[in-house]
């Protein structure tokens, strides 16, 4: 199983959750996420924490991670006033 999991500054509570959904995959010796994993958790999340936009399937990229990096760059970052 290949996931990553990156997360905007200021998203503790996020980084938590999904690293207790990680471990009990990791605790049942889950090896093939089911097909709808990614839809599922992003339907449970509410509204108010952001946009999600659709799941996509792709080959553009060597790996996760690189894709994550990639996503990662076309956020803004945050400014202080």
């Amino acid at each position: 199983m290949d996931i990553v999991i990156e997360f905007l500054p200021g998203n503790a509570e996020a980084r938590e959750e999904a690293e207790w959904i990680i471990n009990r995959l990791v605790e049942n010796e889950v090896r093939t996420l089911p097909e709808d994993f990614l839809a599922y958790h992003q339907s449970t999340l509410s509204p108010y924490r952001g946009m999600r936009g659709p799941v996509v399937e792709t080959d553009e990229y060597s790996s996760a991670e690189s894709c994550v990096k990639d996503l990662l760059r076309t956020f803004p970052k945050k400014t202080r006033l």
